[in-house]
């Protein structure tokens, strides 16, 4: 591993012992980009372990971000709002928390499946402590989501969606060829043929 690298612009790296690419100041941490003739640079701050701490752009406020004790952010917060964010015994999300500055609250929780952890059963939202728009998944053996509050999908043997019903009013049905390629949509009673590009 090279110790000091440069290129033809003249600009110089150095590599840590643990092969971590970084500038002359310990860290890579700045970069400057220039849109339509407005500069702006981002700059970073690591923590001990290297990992972002602090960003800035400009003279904007800055983000400041918090880490758990396995190292997952925990916390993202600047001047408008603070964000929490939980996970589960097993390390999968659990969902967050946004607290506003003028005192409103944003929660999000996630229900995972109790065996097949990867699968959402259900997200709870709410808004300083009222319940917006809650959803509830149900899976078939393979996986699928086969129902989502009142609404339902079903999937032909190659796993692809060949039926959504959106309660109240929207039915859709979806044909595919032999090889995948999406052949007509029907929405309600409008329907709409594809011409596979060969």
């Amino acid at each position: 591993m090279p110790t000091d690298c440069s290129d033809y612009i003249g600009d110089g790296w150095l590599y840590r012992w643990q092969e971590r690419l970084t500038c002359f100041l310990g860290t890579a941490t700045n970069e400057k980009v220039t849109l339509g003739g407005t500069a702006a640079t981002l700059a970073r701050t690591m923590d001990n372990r290297h990992r972002l701490a602090e960003l800035r752009s400009g003279g904007a406020a800055p983000v400041y971000y918090g880490y758990d004790s396995e190292s997952r952010l925990s916390t993202v917060s600047n001047d408008a709002f603070s964000a929490s964010y939980a996970y589960t015994d097993d390390a999968w999300d659990a969902g967050y928390d946004v607290m506003l500055y003028n005192g409103v609250t944003l929660t999000c929780d996630l229900t995972r499946d109790r065996y097949r952890r990867s699968l959402v059963k259900a997200i709870t939202n709410s808004v300083n402590g009222v319940a917006v728009n809650p959803l509830a998944y149900t899976y078939d053996k393979l996986g699928r989501v086969i129902s989502r509050n009142a609404d339902t999908f079903d999937y032909n043997f190659r796993s692809e969606v060949i039926s959504a019903i959106i309660q109240t009013n929207h039915a859709s049905r979806y044909a595919y060829d032999n090889i995948g390629n999406n052949i007509w949509v029907s929405v309600n009673a409008v329907t709409n043929f594809f011409q596979p590009m060969s």
